[in-house]
């Protein structure tokens, strides 16, 4: 009779631990339908693309990045259909918004098309890595480096009561995986975007550690 019961017992605990998972799939699906069927697309300013082996790294600076303690994102118009985000401790009413948690607990680096990347893409066969950099091609147009206007740049995001998906990302008007290809064919020069030594550009010189000077030195590539 005691092992009949424990028997019992056990079936009872597989039910209940299978019966979990079956619960969390149904609240998942009943999110996303509510999420396709009310989300918001917005244009969220970003500041760097980047590439990394298995995705494009998207980095946005908010408006106050580095408040840690708050738990939502929220999105402010700083010009007409654009807009910035930033962290609040009070979750909106209007349910544009997004929720951060252990998945996303930083919302200015994300991860773009994960697992999902441009057919031919390899990280590893690549000369350029960074695609797009906000600061570093202010700092370049300012010590005429290259020529302005600054390149505009943003993602699509969708958004509503907590989730978010991004829709799309635009380098100067072209879609990410569009302008990908342009650079890998020499049709865009994102030189503008890269750090310069004085006039001279990064990627034409290397650093070693010289010992007898007992300081790292800068030098130029030899053809």
């Amino acid at each position: 009779m005691k092992n009949k019961k424990m028997t019992v017992f056990l079936v009872v605990i597989i039910i209940i631990q299978l019966a979990v998972p079956v619960t969390m799939l149904i609240n998942y699906q009943k999110k996303m339908k509510e999420f396709n069927a009310n989300y918001k697309e917005i244009n969220v300013y970003i500041d760097g693309v980047y590439c990394y082996e298995d995705s494009f790294g998207i980095y946005s600076n908010g408006l106050n990045s580095y408040d840690f303690a708050k738990s939502y994102v929220v999105f402010n118009e700083v010009e007409p259909g654009f807009y910035r985000w930033e962290r609040t401790d009070k979750k909106p009413e209007n349910k544009i918004y997004v929720n951060l948690n252990e998945k996303v607990n930083d919302f200015g680096y994300l991860d773009y098309r994960k697992n999902d990347m441009p057919d031919g893409y390899d990280f590893y066969d690549m000369y350029y890595v960074n695609l797009y950099d906000k600061v570093q091609e202010a700092d370049n147009i300012d010590k005429n480096h290259c020529e302005g206007p600054e390149t505009k740049a943003y993602m699509v995001l969708k958004v509503y009561n907590g989730i978010f998906e991004i829709k799309e990302v635009y380098i100067n008007s072209i879609p990410l995986d569009e302008y990908y290809y342009k650079v890998q064919n020499d049709e865009i020069d994102i030189a503008r975007y890269d750090y310069y030594i004085g006039n001279e550009h990064y990627y034409d010189y290397y650093e070693y550690y010289d010992e007898e000077l007992d300081e790292y030195v800068t030098e130029p590539y030899v053809a």
